[in-house]
């Protein structure tokens, strides 16, 4: 029985843990001051902070470019795993913008021209500005 309630806990713990959507403070770090930080973008960006890959208060809530992001490499299993080399974690995460910036965005011009336009690349879903 007790093997049976520490299971169940560590059941419970970890659908906690993966259930709940993060906002990775490194992934917007190295896209503000490493892989974006020359752009046009990036006035825009650093004022729109979270909202470059999110939208409304929740950070749960991803735009279709957090969407395209989410889709192009780093989950929070494999972020975890590369935390601790950071090296590593930024060239993977600049290979991850790199992929999105030629994915299509809803206004149908790619992320990567939005960014070069000096316009936030993500679009909240209509009605959820």
């Amino acid at each position: 029985m007790k093997k049976l309630a520490v299971s169940l806990l560590a059941v419970c713990v970890l659908a906690i843990l993966t259930s709940s959507a993060h906002a990775i403070p490194a992934v917007a770090k190295i896209w503000l001051e490493d892989a974006y930080a020359t752009s046009p973008v990036i006035e825009v960006a650093k004022e729109a902070q979270c909202n470059v890959c999110h939208y409304g208060p929740s950070k749960r809530d991803r735009n279709d470019y957090g969407v395209a992001l989410s889709k192009t490499g780093v989950t929070m299993k494999n972020y975890n795993a590369l935390k601790g080399d950071q090296e590593k974690l930024t060239i993977i995460l600049k290979a991850m913008f790199k992929k999105a910036e030629g994915l299509k965005s809803v206004r149908g011009k790619t992320f990567g021209e939005l960014i070069r336009a000096g316009e936030l690349p993500g679009t909240a879903p209509e009605g959820e500005d």
